[in-house]
């Protein structure tokens, strides 16, 4: 009798084990604006294309090689929503505010200040 509670136990331990690993790794997927977008349509920023990195980090760059890039951080503002904070390289101050929307799996929305800025195309990942 001693042996089968000592099995039971065992067995509960492994499944509940298992069951917190589960559960911890279910945290660690992507955030759905996660991955590569190309804007869908000329906008009034004039960006052509946003990288969104796994690591919190991204670039929104432009058709206009004089305007650069914007370097931003990100964070899961909602279930289907990044807030970036971006900068320009070398102008460290002066910082705007961004928000990506995912639409549905292959196209999103860049906001800035409430207002729409452009559409964006998920690109399949290479």
């Amino acid at each position: 009798m001693a042996n089968k509670k000592i099995k039971m136990s065992k067995t509960t331990l492994w499944v509940s084990c298992c069951s917190l690993v589960i559960w911890m790794l279910s945290g660690c997927s992507p955030h759905p604006g996660s991955g590569n977008w190309l804007a869908s349509e000329n906008n009034s920023d004039g960006f052509t294309q946003l990288q969104v990195h796994f690591d919190g980090k991204a670039e929104l760059h432009y058709a206009d090689d004089k305007q650069g890039e914007l370097h931003c951080f990100w964070q899961a503002f909602s279930q289907d929503t990044l807030d970036m904070i971006c900068t320009k390289a070398g102008d460290a101050d002066a910082r705007l505010r961004f928000q990506l929307q995912v639409v549905d799996e292959s196209h999103g929305e860049l906001h800035r200040e409430g207002e729409l800025v452009g559409r964006l195309d998920r690109q399949p990942w290479q």
